[in-house]
């Protein structure tokens, strides 16, 4: 993880995730590039270095003074006490938060996003999301949510959710790497739900299969009862004292994502536990 995202707008959930990337980081030892997204309803998103042909004076006086405050204020973060000696960098784009930092992530080579979020609940949740699913949803690279009351603790109980009927390779592949660097127990697990319920002998005979595919040795099992599998993720990581959960995703959008939804962005919401999404491409 030598590039590591955090898409930062000053809030308690930002600096929760710049918090987690720097420890995060202490491990890799790479960069961290700290983005904020000066909100403007412009056609494309630009750096704040480029051209602003596509506005009127007036609206270019505006977004040049949020330019020079925003500066300011990045750079007071920067240089505090807490993370002056840390290796972060910053940048700035106008424009909509979600396709700033969608375009960052292929421009600066990222490996890793981590950000923090306020979740969605209630109608919020059914109609319009968060950024942090929108980014789930699209990006290439494996992004970490987390809320603003979360500590970084080191690894040591990984919680991967895995889809007994689907391809687990690439976020198995995403938690092995996560156990190399801090030999965290994987724990593979299936919910039950009373939809679609499996007998546990083959629930557990599929998932062994999965973990000797993977090439994964230190790991465990498990099986849950929910009646949404967010809701026995969520219960049994609290259970397990997980302190990182794993999951995948599909990229689905439109009437597909509304009539469907996500486990992975369901999870994301409501877990008072860290969330690793991995985007199946």
């Amino acid at each position: 993880m030598n590039n590591i995202l955090v898409p930062f707008d000053f809030s308690e959930h930002a600096i929760a995730g710049l918090d987690y990337a720097i420890e995060i980081n202490k491990i890799n030892e790479g960069r961290i590039h700290l983005l904020h997204v000066i909100e403007f309803p412009v056609t494309n998103t630009f750096n704040v270095e480029g051209e602003m042909g596509n506005l009127d004076l007036e609206e270019k006086a505006y977004v040049l003074a949020l330019i020079k405050k925003t500066s300011r204020d990045l750079e007071e973060i920067m240089s505090s006490p807490k993370y002056k000696d840390e290796n972060i960098v910053s940048k700035l784009v106008v424009g909509r938060p979600y396709q700033g930092i969608t375009e960052a992530v292929d421009e600066m080579g990222i490996d890793l996003i981590i950000m923090g979020t306020k979740g969605a609940t209630g109608l919020e949740e059914m109609l319009v999301g968060s950024n942090a699913e929108k980014i789930v949803r699209k990006v290439k690279c494996p992004v970490v949510t987390l809320h603003s009351d979360i500590v970084f603790k080191p690894i040591k109980n990984l919680l991967v959710a895995i889809d007994i009927s689907s391809d687990n390779d690439q976020l198995l592949a995403a938690a092995k790497k996560i156990q190399e660097v801090q030999g965290a127990v994987i724990h593979m697990l299936w919910v039950n739900t009373p939809k679609e319920e499996y007998h546990h002998d083959d629930i557990n005979d599929r998932m062994n299969k999965i973990a000797k595919k993977a090439g994964i040795e230190n790991y465990e099992s498990h099986i849950a009862p929910g009646l949404k599998p967010e809701e026995g993720i969520i219960t049994f990581g609290k259970e397990l004292g997980a302190e990182l959960i794993a999951i995948s995703t599909h990229s689905r959008k439109g009437l597909a994502h509304f009539l469907l939804g996500s486990i992975a962005e369901d999870t994301i919401n409501h877990s008072p536990i860290p969330v690793l999404t991995i985007t199946l491409n």
